[in-house]
């Protein structure tokens, strides 16, 4: 049997190596740092039930639909929160609340209508399926459940070199500390923000992509659910439940040294005001992480970046929801150039949730 080597130990690659790892493989997981320290920790956590692309995007809506169902399965200890509220506010586009609501009712997605709102400002609004997990807890019990299953996860390793030796197996340098070792095997790059420079320097393939900054920003106000603006989905217009109160999120602006840029925090600060009556006073921190964007036409998925070149793999989830189907994909590509038997084994297993004591990711002040 060949080793698989999964390089990246983010939802992307250790959702991919459990997937392969479930049906029999061979699997190793690389990471550079200690644990995953990038996008896959640095979000808000929320698994959307759909309804937040259900009438600018009907297709990824019904993908988020769908992949709200298999974490309810595979992770329901990890739902810390199973529903949500899309709130009206005082500059409700009205056309768009109607066409809104048509389009839930058209995809059949769940949603309920609420008159009285306590913990946001807002005219009424629209309660849905909305979930919500810790993304660190969520990733550190991902790692051991791999390793249970049989895996192996390197951590703090750098990649040296990847070397073609034929027939889509590579010979990878790794350094860990002062040592060094050689591994042979199929290589899948899920390397967040970073897998087109890794797609480049192993197989010299080009993709067009961007690089974006994300901020989230604290408060000490907290609320009791995800709320969303009923809008068309753009900037800072979610807020989720945190342990010290609330973030509002999302950014996408070019990076600024993952520090929080000017126009973020003000154009944060001003929604969560809108939504909160929250000031300056009650920032208690931020939050940035890297974000991919690439051009479509380098990826087999809709939604989501996977190709093959030269043997190699490489995938990028841009929703953590849907990590899940960029592995099954992965998979399966793998399956057909290498004729390795799978399964969808994480369709049908069950994540045990662990007494772990997660260190949190400190949520930076300037």
């Amino acid at each position: 049997m060949e080793k698989i080597i999964v390089f990246g130990g983010g939802i992307t690659g250790l959702m991919t190596a459990l997937n392969l790892t479930l049906s029999g493989a061979d699997v190793t997981v690389i990471e550079k740092d200690k644990r995953s320290s990038g996008a896959s920790v640095r979000i808000g956590g929320v698994i959307h039930s759909g309804a937040r692309f259900a009438a600018v995007n009907p297709r990824l809506a019904i993908k988020c639909a769908e992949e709200r169902k298999f974490w309810e399965n595979f992770a329901k200890e990890f739902l810390r929160i199973r529903n949500g509220l899309f709130v009206a506010t005082e500059n409700l586009d009205h056309t768009y609340y109607e066409n809104w609501i048509e389009s839930l009712d058209k995809l059949k997605i769940a949603y309920e209508h609420v008159e009285k709102v306590s913990s946001v400002k807002a005219k009424f609004a629209v309660k849905t399926e909305e979930a919500l997990v810790d993304p660190v807890d969520l990733i550190a019990n991902l790692q051991l459940e791999l390793i249970e299953q049989g895996a192996k996860y390197l951590n703090n390793t750098e990649i040296i070199s990847a070397k073609n030796m034929g027939e889509g197996i590579y010979e990878v340098k790794l350094k860990r500390g002062n040592s060094s070792s050689i591994m042979n095997g199929i290589l899948v790059n899920a390397t967040g923000v970073s897998v087109p420079h890794f797609l480049n320097l192993i197989t010299g393939t080009s993709i067009k992509y961007d690089i974006w900054q994300g901020s989230h920003l604290a408060f000490n106000v907290k609320v009791e659910t995800v709320i969303e603006k009923i809008a068309p989905p753009g900037q800072a217009d979610i807020i989720v439940p945190i342990e010290s109160g609330s973030l509002i999120t999302p950014t996408m602006v070019k990076p600024s040294n993952y520090r929080i840029s000017e126009y973020e925090l003000n154009t944060l600060l001003n929604s969560a005001r809108e939504l909160l009556g929250v000031n300056e006073s009650n920032i208690t921190g931020y939050l940035t992480a890297p974000r991919l964007t690439y051009d479509a036409s380098a990826s087999i998925m809709e939604t989501d970046l996977v190709r093959q070149d030269m043997g190699m793999v490489s995938a990028y989830s841009s929703n953590f929801a849907c990590a899940a189907a960029v592995a099954e994909k992965v998979s399966e590509m793998l399956s057909k150039s290498f004729n390795i038997k799978y399964y969808n084994g994480i369709r049908l297993h069950r994540l045990e949730k662990r007494n772990l004591k997660v260190e949190k990711l400190p949520i930076g002040y300037s």
